[in-house]
């Protein structure tokens, strides 16, 4: 018996070491320098004031260069001192993974080495190095481990260590120091092996230095957040964010010229504020806090000089130009006296805004004199609209909260005479809108939903109540007080809109066009819309010069992070003058996107996109991910985003990004269909969708479907795993589980609420309130579903995932909930977004690919 034991036992150990022989891999491609000689300091000898003296470990521990996060290819060039250059070449190691050295002249010698070692998803690899030498290891930039001595003559130390990789072609760098009179030749073995519980993974090694999309490239880099051209149109301002290598956010604006790129003056952070140019010449603009005061300054790029133009201004005022230059008009919020007693009387909906009884108010600062005077007081907030381009009137509105009917608020339209100092109404209407002069003053071109002038602005049909959200454009005449709706049978929804000084004819409207984002410009001579030709899918922001046909703009595609253009307006030319993430993105590879339209059941044609891993093989099949918003706004084409579609693809997923009906950008009655509507239809087209879309691509695993959506998306998640189980797991960030609740509770609940449920309340439409609310259909859910919430979301309280969670858990449903510290309606703190990110890659990968040890490392099992 005990015989049979033993056999047995060595039995098993035998099997044992050849499955772990049989995971070892060694390192056969590399990329090596050639050595460079370094020395020690001089009185390396003698101990410093910590008593310690230079050894050779701390010729290997030395910084040499800024950081290691470099990722080398065959004949790249690595600086050195002395104008001396390093060059990386291909080499190929012994069978047992030994690669070998050349030494150059010199006592001490260093080199570099690298190879890249590639992951099919998230993987517990062990690295094993030897050397008789000093070497230091890093893995994507970061290090690891060091060996610090030299080995006798025929022996190798081993530096060993374990580490988890997330997807992607990581690249592992080796310094290596070698001593002159060292017996043993200068070589280091290497190798790595896959210890994932479940090994399923492939892992494979080479010198290529592509990368996939990352969390690093997606939460850092340089991201243009600001871009404006003078008013003479030869300088222009671009604002970055990036960030430290401590995290921290950095802000970054650079003034450059406009001919030859040149910059010309750098602000850092908070440096200055309210960087603006100054509506003449080439100015420029900014406040800085001098003491408890705040300096406005301008500073005159062509002369070279900077000089103050008020030193008196409150901290936190805001300044405007006046278009001629003679007086600015400041925005100053004045908040209440504290309340002592610890009890408050909310007089309206709005009041439960912590901020809400501050009040704004406008001073004019005559410019030549420094005079300040008020132009505004009362108990209602007073907000600039525009100025006149003469300067003589100044427009601004109010805005007065009316809980009697949809809309829950009215605005009143001042302009004030600033030469006779007298101020007349334009208007008190129900609804919001931004407001702005035409060139001549005599008219006003107003952004508003498609009943703020009644019937002028409605397009939809059949008595569709229109969608508020669908911005349209309006020319008001302000002495006839006649209107015209420029955009009624435009389609897409107007984000902003600027009327040429250069030309007064052309209008130029920034619009959300379906999921693209693109420049129109209007003829009023003509009455007609042309569409732009310009590049980004997303165009961000649009600025222009007043005395130039110039338009300075920036934006992203799918698969392109930010760029800056220039175009002239005449000779329709553009130009790209900036790309801050070309080096970042050099090595990154991104899967191929194609558009995936179908019909849905009313006959409307549901848009789609589908975004495929890279080295995408069709002989395979992968899982889907198919993402959502479901709600008033279009899932826009842009490149990074909180819900990163590429970096979805990246980690082996086909992703389908779906714009259900509702959204605006495509026509009035199509933005209609949100209204009242909340989830059947967008629920049904969804589920539609995914099904045709894997029916009609064999390579898509139809038993390996993920949802994931966000607020108003969220709600569309929970409402998804009420209706059908075709989803094999499900994401909800934010999601609304009781429509009622988050009607009444949340910020921006009601306001929602007056546009998605236009005159509905829970006690006259008790089908749409409760039947469509996913909590009152928790026992239908069998579908594995993540929450995620912050605790402190102000738009939808995380009491909407506590209380699904507790209806799941009752039911004996399989359901998680992540609530995220500290957070709002966005994860915005950098180190718990990386870990939500990874949460939500995480649990994919748990449940569409089979593979837990992600979701298990973040998450173990603990005994509560």
């Amino acid at each position: 018996m005990m015989k049979s034991l033993i056999t047995l036992a060595l039995i098993l150990f035998f099997i044992q070491t050849n499955a772990q022989e049989k995971e070892k891999q060694n390192i056969n491609n590399w990329l090596l320098t050639n050595s460079v000689e370094i020395k020690k300091p001089v009185f390396s000898h003698l101990p410093n004031v910590n008593s310690d003296v230079f050894d050779d470990a701390a010729l290997i521990k030395l910084q040499y260069v800024p950081n290691m996060d470099f990722r080398p290819s065959e004949d790249d060039l690595l600086d050195w001192s002395n104008f001396e250059k390093l060059v990386w070449k291909v080499d190929n190691s012994t069978s047992d993974g030994t690669i070998f050295l050349s030494k150059g002249k010199g006592g001490y010698q260093l080199a570099f080495l690298a190879f890249y070692i590639e992951n099919s998803g998230f993987s517990e690899v062990e690295f094993m190095f030897k050397s008789a030498q000093m070497m230091e290891v890093f893995v994507d930039g970061e290090m690891q481990k060091g060996k610090y001595s030299f080995d006798k003559k025929d022996e190798k130390g081993e530096l060993k260590f374990s580490m988890s990789l997330e997807t992607n072609n990581h690249v592992v760098l080796i310094k290596s120091l070698f001593k002159s009179d060292d017996e043993n030749k200068w070589a280091i073995q290497g190798s790595y092996s896959l210890n994932n519980e479940n090994n399923k993974l492939s892992l494979k090694q080479g010198t290529d230095a592509h990368l996939y999309m990352d969390i690093n490239h997606l939460m850092n880099g340089v991201d243009i957040q600001e871009a404006e051209i003078s008013a003479a149109g030869d300088y222009y301002f671009v604002s970055y964010k990036t960030r430290t290598s401590k995290n921290e956010i950095l802000r970054l604006t650079d003034v450059r010229t406009v001919a030859e790129n040149k910059s010309i003056q750098l602000f850092y952070n908070d440096e200055v504020s309210q960087l603006q140019w100054s509506p003449n010449g080439n100015k420029l603009s900014y406040v800085t806090t001098v003491g408890d005061k705040s300096w406005i300054w301008e500073y005159d790029i062509n002369e070279g000089k900077k000089y103050p133009v008020n030193t008196q201004l409150a901290g936190g005022a805001y300044f405007t130009w006046s278009p001629n230059q003679e007086y600015l008009v400041v925005s100053e919020t004045e908040s209440p006296k504290e309340d002592k007693t610890g009890l408050k009387q909310v007089q309206h909906m709005a009041d439960h805004w912590p901020w809400y009884r501050s009040r704004t108010n406008l001073s004019k600062i005559d410019v030549l004199s420094g005079v300040k005077t008020p132009l505004t007081h009362g108990y209602l907030s007073n907000n600039l609209q525009d100025i006149s381009k003469n300067g003589r009137y100044i427009l601004f509105s109010q805005s007065i909260y009316e809980e009697t009917g949809r809309p829950f608020s009215r605005q009143i339209l001042f302009q004030y005479d600033n030469l006779k100092q007298e101020l007349d109404t334009i208007w008190s209407k129900k609804g919001n809108s931004s407001v702005e002069y035409s060139p001549d003053g005599n008219s006003l071109l107003v952004s508003a939903g498609p009943s703020f002038f009644g019937d002028v602005g409605i397009a939809t049909t059949n008595s569709k109540i229109p969608n508020e959200y669908d911005q349209q454009v309006y020319l008001y005449n302000i002495e006839n007080q006649s209107v015209i709706s420029l955009t009624k049978s435009f389609n897409p929804s107007v984000e902003g809109a600027h009327w040429s000084e250069y030309n007064n004819d052309w209008l130029y409207l920034l619009v959300s066009d379906r999921t693209y984002h693109y420049i129109y410009k209007y003829s009023f001579s003509v009455n007609s819309f042309e569409l732009m030709s310009l590049k980004p899918d997303v165009i961000n922001s649009m600025d222009f010069s007043r005395k130039k046909p110039a338009m300075l703009f920036y934006g992203s595609s799918i698969s392109e992070p930010k760029k800056l253009y220039i175009t002239d307006l005449d000779l329709l030319e553009t130009r790209l003058i900036e790309y801050p993430e070309e080096y970042f993105f050099k090595d990154m590879v991104f899967g191929k996107t194609e558009d995936w339209n179908f019909t849905n059941r009313e006959g409307v044609t549901i848009e789609g996109r589908l975004y495929y891993p890279p080295n995408f093989d069709a002989s395979k099949k992968y899982p889907l991910i198919v993402y959502y918003y479901g709600g008033t706004s279009p899932t826009e084409r842009d490149f990074r985003g909180r819900y990163p579609k590429n970096l979805f693809a990246a980690n082996g997923y086909l992703v389908y990004v779906l714009q259900p009906s509702g959204a605006t950008g495509y026509g009035q009655d199509f933005s209609a269909m949100h209204v009242n509507n909340w989830g059947k239809t967008v629920a049904a087209e969804i589920i539609d969708g995914s099904k045709k879309l894997c029916r009609t691509h064999d390579f898509i695993d139809s038993t390996s479907v993920g949802c994931i959506g966000a607020s108003y998306g969220g709600f569309m998640t929970m409402y998804l795993t009420t209706q059908t189980d075709f989803f094999c797991a499900a994401i909800s960030h934010a999601g609304i589980s009781s429509i009622s609740s988050y009607w009444g509770e949340g910020y921006w609940g009601y306001l929602y609420s007056e546009v998605a449920s236009a005159n509905s309340f829970p006690w006259n439409n008790k089908e749409l309130y409760i039947d469509q609310s996913p909590l009152f259909q928790a026992d239908k859910v069998n579908t594995p579903i993540l929450l995620l919430h912050g605790n402190k979301d102000t738009n939808v309280p995380p009491g909407e995932s506590r209380q699904f969670l507790t209806a799941l858990k009752l039911l004996n449903k399989e359901v998680e909930l992540i609530e995220i510290d500290n957070q709002d309606h966005h994860i915005v703190d950098y180190d718990k977004r990386v870990l939500w990110q990874k949460t939500i890659l995480a649990w994919f990968d748990k449940h569409l690919k089979k593979e837990p040890d992600w979701w298990n490392k973040l998450y173990p099992k603990k005994n509560l």
